[in-house]
Order: structure tokens, then C-alpha cells, then sequence
């Protein structure tokens, strides 16, 4: 049973009231057929909607089979027009894009009913209003009272409890009006059936109960239903709705191919940023690609080297982070500066490990001894100088560190500011960092005073020779050595091996440096200094000595690699056969690391992968700069969907008003509009990336004919970006259309069906 309790409702506009109900007290009966009859103005919509929950009383209550309603919620209120409410229109409120089965079919899509049972009654009910055979037409190809015999067949659909007819036949002809009447009142045999009309006697001539208002007010009622009328009441429960979203794009579709001409605009101006943005990753992944070919061609040779010298850390990290000058001197001189000082210390490692390598992976091994050089130098005084060099074998360079073209890796990452290219093994290099700078302590050690620049001329004059160890040094006895005096004669002594610095060279910008600024000497000497040293006697002697042998304290390692006291090597360098040998040099050489703590593990430096992750970043960088620039129209694009969404807002205001009176929830009139989105942003997405795609081969064409490269492909659409790029265009769109679909769904459905 239905009551209204002393219903009140009151309408306040511009601060005058408005009385639409007073005290309205009613129980109906679970079959009859009611007509309210009454003036515009005397409450009788306003009671149709309160008992239709399409609008709220102020006070009082709607009791459903003894249920309150005064705590419904509005998630209640849209359960109860949809299962418990069927609603009959005056202008029929049909939606024009759908045809007549679909129509039907709509309220119980919101009840969450299958294709197949959604189907099966919607015809049952067609049958039985007489319209089976229009089910595939449209609302516009209908006459006025077949639209409204699919609005009587809308209102059974979901078999509710309660019929509400709001003037069913007021836009109808007296003929047609007589067969809507006829059904109306058959189908209040079955279910309760109010109707409202101004027509008093079309009320007193199908109603078994007519209820007439006046000014708000309850005046009369030909057939009032008490309580002690044996009711007996059987409760009331709220069944679940909801709009899937393959509903919700159904009703966005058919709504938006009616407007085919403004869909196909707003999707190109929606995918302009998409298409920009699509052609600058392309061709970022086409000169990526081309990058990394390119480099694996040329760099596939390029040497990967191991060291196995621990270096301080601080020390490192202080020198490495030293500012380091952004110009380049023009000057011919080298400027002595004041460096920080690092100790080395040196771990064990087995060459024959290297050695072992399948010599499939690489066309050449080579090695860098350690080890120190006795060497003296002639002054222009004639005055022989002994200079520390215990540090010079620890770098060296190597002829076989050649490209493909046979060019020197020397030439190529290094300026030469003075002299010529080494040409043989006695030719030392000298680096300078790029301000010309030099460390002080290796320009003394060399000769030179550090109280002034020295020019290029005097440091390439330098005449240096190569003293082996037995004429370095001399026993004293109890085990004990001493250096010999370092003059004429011994520079004088046949044999010995003359060394000049063939060059001055300087990094160039943008090169990952090889070495330390200092002495570079070639690794063939440092092999020819080992095997004249390894047998001297003061290495003979060092070996069986716990204490230095020239100064009696305890043994450094240092001062045994001076003296050739170890044989091992400094650094080993591996040119790989092609960059797939490359990689598996590496992961032999790292499984000798594997289980070792960091202080006992080797070195690898591989740099071809540097050079490889700088051009990365390069192209990355560019990248996304381009990708900014083009996003710009992504942002005005998102702007322009909120508007078009808005504008269909506008347009569906009706359509709103008639889904919420069917049941649909506020988040289901939201997903509506977030369909439309979605088909727009998924349509633009799509259309973007195709274009794009298109692009790549008049490109690709233009790139070939201007490089003569045939194989060259320089703009490429991963299939991942093209994804993203389509998932950023849907996400755009529903960022545009949100506060308006968030507006849709906040309209009254009463104003909205009004609407026209």
C-alpha cells in the first residue's frame, strides 16, 4: 500500500513561497485506478512527482508498504523509480536516438537485466500495447499514439507496483485518446494506475476513483481507502541499479551520430596535439635507433678495458668534482697547478683468467704493465737530473687502439697542441688538462721549476734516457742499495735507451678522457722496462726482504711495483670482435667479481656504453622539449572537450530528466557523458596515431633520398608510445569533460524534463 502522510510542499522563489501541497493525506490501494483532477496550479503534478520520487516533500511522509521514506538517500530514491515506479508522459519522453525495442529496454538496463532478458520483455510488453511489429523503427517514425503506447510499454517493462500518467492524453486525438484510455485502465487490473488530468470527465469515465485538488489542498475523493480496510501490509524491500558502461556508450554513440559533421570535426581538432606529439617520438625513436646502429657500426670495436689498481675514493671524487674551466687556453705554454694527491693501492688477479676468454669474442688482447722507469734527464746547464717516475707505467697507450678506419682512438678524442704523434715505443705523450694546466709535482719531476708557465718548445726538447737498475743503483752492503751518483757519465753510458715527449695533447670537448694529465708512456716500453728490471739485483733483493732495501722501513707495494718487484699488469685492454662479442666480454669479465668484496674486485670500463647513454640523454632531452612544445596543443584541445561537452549537456538536458526518472543514478548520468568522452578522446587517439603512422613514410622517403642511406628509417612509432598516446588522449577527454558531466548529473530531473 501507498500513503502519504500530511505531505507538505513549498517552493521558494526570489524570497516569495509558494504553497504546492498542504497537509495532503492519501492511502492507495495496491490495484486501482486513481485520477487527480484539478486546475494548473492546484498541486496535482507536484503529487504525481512527490509519489514518483522525482522531487522531495518538505514534511510528513511516503510510507511504501509501511516503509518511511523519510532517511531514502538518493542511491533509494533512484532504486525505487526504477523498480517500483513506471512513468507515462504527457509529450511521451522518448529518446529519439534509440529505436522503440531499445527504448523499452532502457529501464531495465539500469536494473542491471541481461541482453536476452532485457529482450524477451521488452517484446512481451509490445505485444502487448500492439506494437511487435514497429520494434526497429525510430520514436520520430511513429505516430503520437503509438510514441505513446512505447512509453506505456517503457512503464511496464520492469513490472513496477505503481503507474504514474501525467496527462497521457493530452497530445493525443479523441480517437486514439479513447484506445490509450482503454489500455490504461486494463492495466490498472493488475497494478495501481495514478493519473493526472485536468479532464473531469475523461477521470469520472475510466477511474474507479477520482481525487480532486485545489490550491494544494486534498478537496475531495469519490473512493477513499481507510485502514481498517483489511490491508494487510507485507513490507518493502529496495532492489540495486546501476548502468553498466557498454550502456552508457550505446546511448553517447547513437546520440553523437546524429551529429556526424561536428563528431568528425571536434576528433581532428582533438587529435592535432595527438598527431604532433606522435611524429616527434616517432622520429626520436627513429634517430635513437639510427643512433645506436650507427654506433654499434662504428664502436662495435672499441676497446673494453679492466684495472685492478683501488683508488682512494675521496680523493677521486674531490679531483673529479674540481671545476674545471669552460674555455680552452690559446696559449703554447703549460701552466704549473697544485693537484690532489691519491694513493693507489693494488689487488691480485690472474691474467691467465683473460687468457682463457674464447678468442672468438675479440681480435686483440693487450696488455699495461706496472712498473716504474729509471729515467734521467740532461738539463741545458749539462747538469743530469733524477726525476720520480714510479708513477708512469700505471697508464699507457697502446698502437693497436685503432677503429675500423685505422685512425688512432689517440686522434680522435684528443686535440694535438704541440709535436707529432707517437711513431715508436720511445715516444712519450704528454696531456694537459683544458686550461693547459699540469701538476706541479710532474713538471718537477721532469726538470722544471713551478714559479713560471713553460712553453711547449722546452717541454718537447726535454732529452730524457732510460737507466736499467744495475746502473741505478748500487749495493752498500748488508743487503742494502743506494743510488748512484746521477751525472755526466751516467748519461753518457752506451746503450742507454733515449726517450723524448713526441707530444702535447689535450682532450677534446665532449670526449670521455682515456687518462690522467701526466707522462703517458707506450705500453711496449713499459713491457721492454719490466723484462730488463725483473732479474736486477735490487729486485732479487727487494723480493726475499721484509724491509725497503733503501731505506730500511717497512716494504710499501708501491716501492716494489717501482722496482718491477711484482709481475702483473696494470690494465688489460680486449678489442671485441663485433657488439654482441662485446657483451659477452663483459659477463665473462664481471663473474670474476662475483662473491669478491668491493675492495677486491676489478674494474671494467666499457667506454662505448658511456658514449651510447650521453647520446641517449642527448636525444631524450630534445626530445622532450619537442614533446612540450607539441603538448601545447593537447592542453588547448582538452579545453575545447570540455566545452563540446558541456554544449552536450545542454542539448540532453531532456534525455537527463528521462534517464533519472527511470532509475539512472547521478554517477550513471556522469557515465554518459564520460562515454561521449571516451569515443571522442579513443576516436582522436586512433585517428592521431594512424596520421602520424602515415607521415612516417613520406619522411622516411625524404630521408633516404637526402642521405643515400637505403635502409634508413627515421621516423618509427613504437607500438608501446602509439598505446600510451592513445590512453593520453582518452585521459585528456575525461579531464575536459568532467565538471561537465559532473553538471549533468547534478540537474533536477523535473526541470529537466521540462525541457525542451
Amino acid at each position: 500500500m501507498l500513503q502519504l502522510v500530511k505531505i507538505h510542499k513549498n517552493y521558494v522563489m526570489g524570497g516569495y513561497k509558494q504553497v504546492a501541497l498542504e497537509d495532503v493525506s492519501i492511502n492507495f490501494r495496491k490495484n486501482e485506478f486513481v485520477a487527480v483532477t484539478g486546475v494548473s496550479g492546484s498541486g496535482k503534478t507536484t503529487l504525481l512527482n512527490i509519489i514518483g520520487g522525482l522531487d522531495s516533500y518538505d514534511a510528513g511522509d511516503l510510507l511504501i508498504n509501511g516503509k518511511s521514506t523519510k532517511s531514502f538517500l538518493d542511491r533509494d530514491w533512484d532504486r525505487y523509480r526504477n523498480h517500483s515506479v513506471g512513468f507515462i508522459f504527457q509529450n511521451y519522453q522518448l529518446i529519439p536516438n534509440l529505436t522503440v525495442l531499445e527504448n523499452v529496454e532502457l529501464g531495465m538496463a539500469l536494473s542491471g537485466a541481461n541482453s536476452g532478458e532485457k529482450k524477451k520483455r521488452a517484446l512481451q510488453v509490445l505485444e502487448k500495447v500492439g506494437l511487435k511489429e514497429h520494434v526497429k523503427k525510430k520514436p520520430t517514425q511513429l505516430s503520437g499514439g503509438q510514441m505513446q503506447r512505447v512509453a506505456i510499454a517503457r512503464a511496464l517493462a520492469n513490472d513496477p507496483e505503481i503507474i504514474l500518467a501525467d496527462e497521457p492524453t493530452g497530445a493525443l486525438d479523441t480517437k486514439t485518446s479513447v484506445q490509450i484510455m482503454d489500455l490504461i485502465r486494463k492495466i490498472a487490473k493488475e497494478k495501481l494506475v495514478i493519473m493526472v488530468t485536468h479532464n473531469q470527465k475523461l477521470a469520472e469515465e475510466y477511474a474507479n476513483r477520482v481525487i480532486h485538488f485545489q490550491d494544494g489542498k486534498l478537496i475531495s475523493d469519490s473512493n477513499p481507502f481507510l485502514e481498517e480496510d483489511n490491508y494487510k501490509e507485507s513490507g518493502y524491500s529496495l532492489k540495486k541499479t546501476t548502468m553498466n558502461f557498454l550502456t552508457a556508450l550505446k546511448l553517447s554513440a547513437r546520440n553523437m551520430a546524429t551529429k556526424k559533421f561536428r563528431l568528425t570535426l571536434t576528433v581532428l581538432a582533438s587529435s592535432i596535439g595527438i598527431i604532433g606529439v606522435a611524429i616527434v617520438l616517432s622520429l626520436s625513436n627513429g634517430f635513437n635507433e639510427f643512433s645506436q646502429k650507427e654506433q654499434k657500426k662504428y664502436m662495435e670495436n672499441y676497446p673494453v678495458k679492466i684495472h685492478y689498481k683501488t683508488v682512494d675514493k675521496d680523493a677521486t671524487e674531490k679531483l673529479n668534482n674540481k671545476k674545471i674551466p669552460s674555455y680552452f687556453s690559446m696559449e703554447k705554454e703549460v701552466i704549473p697547478k697544485k693537484n690532489q694527491e691519491r694513493e693507489d693501492g693494488s689487488i691480485t688477479f690472474d691474467s691467465n683468467y683473460v687468457n682463457k676468454m674464447d678468442k672468438n669474442l675479440y681480435l686483440f688482447i693487450g696488455s699495461s704493465y706496472q712498473t716504474g722507469m729509471n729515467l734521467i734527464r740532461k738539463t741545458a746547464q749539462g747538469v743530469g737530473v733524477v726525476f720520480d717516475t714510479s708513477g708512469l707505467g700505471n697508464q699507457s697507450f697502446q698502437k693497436y687502439f685503432l677503429n675500423k678506419e685505422g685512425k688512432s682512438l689517440l686522434e680522435k678524442d684528443y686535440s694535438l697542441l704541440a709535436g707529432k704523434y707517437p711513431s715508436s715505443a720511445d715516444d712519450l705523450i704528454l696531456i694537459v688538462s683544458q686550461a693547459n694546466e699540469l701538476d706541479t709535482s710532474i713538471l718537477e719531476s721532469l726538470g722544471f721549476g713551478t714559479d713560471k708557465n713553460i712553453s711547449f718548445h722546452d717541454l718537447l726538447s726535454t732529452n730524457i734516457k732510460l737507466v736499467p737498475n744495475d746502473l741505478y743503483y748500487q749495493a752498500t752492503g748488508s743487503g742494502k742499495f743506494a743510488l748512484k751518483k746521477v751525472d755526466e757519465a751516467m748519461f753518457s753510458k752506451p746503450g742507454l735507451r733515449k726517450l723524448r715527449i713526441s707530444c702535447i695533447l689535450r682532450l677534446k670537448r665532449g670526449r670521455t678522457s682515456k687518462f690522467e694529465d701526466g707522462l703517458v708512456a707506450n705500453n711496449e716500453l713499459t713491457k721492454v722496462v719490466h723484462e730488463m728490471n725483473k732479474n736486477s739485483a735490487i729486485v732479487k733483493a727487494q723480493k726475499s726482504s721484509k724491509e725497503d732495501v733503501i731505506n730500511g722501513q717497512a716494504v710499501q707495494s708501491e716501492k716494489v711495483n717501482s722496482l718491477v718487484g711484482i709481475e702483473g699488469f696494470e690494465e688489460i685492454c680486449i678489442i671485441p670482435k663485433n657488439g654482441n662479442s662485446r657483451n659477452k666480454i663483459i659477463s665473462y669479465l664481471e663473474a670474476w667479481n662475483k662473491g669478491k668484496k668491493s675492495k677486491d674486485q676489478v674494474k671494467i670500463d666499457d667506454n662505448a656504453d658511456e658514449y651510447k647513454e650521453d647520446m641517449i640523454k642527448v636525444l631524450n632531452g630534445v626530445t622532450m622539449i619537442l614533446v612540450a612544445i607539441a603538448s601545447i596543443s593537447l592542453v588547448v584541445s582538452t579545453i575545447m572537450i570540455g566545452i563540446i561537452t558541456y554544449v552536450s549537456v545542454l542539448e540532453r538536458i531532456r534525455e537527463i530528466g528521462i534517464l533519472r526518472a527511470l532509475g539512472a543514478r547521478k554517477k550513471d548520468i556522469t557515465r554518459v557523458f564520460n562515454a561521449e568522452t571516451f569515443i571522442i578522446g579513443a576516436s582522436a587517439g586512433i585517428f592521431g596515431v594512424l596520421i602520424a603512422y602515415l607521415f612516417s613514410f613520406p619522411i622516411n622517403a625524404i630521408a633516404i633520398r637526402l642521405s643515400e642511406i637505403d635502409d634508413l628509417r627515421i621516423a618509427h612509432l613504437k607500438p608501446l608510445h602509439a598505446i600510451f598516446l592513445i590512453a593520453l588522449s582518452i585521459s585528456l577527454t575525461f579531464l575536459g569533460g568532467f565538471i561537465p558531466a559532473k553538471l549533468a548529473a547534478r540537474k533536477n530531473p523535473v526541470e529537466a524534463l521540462r525541457s525542451e
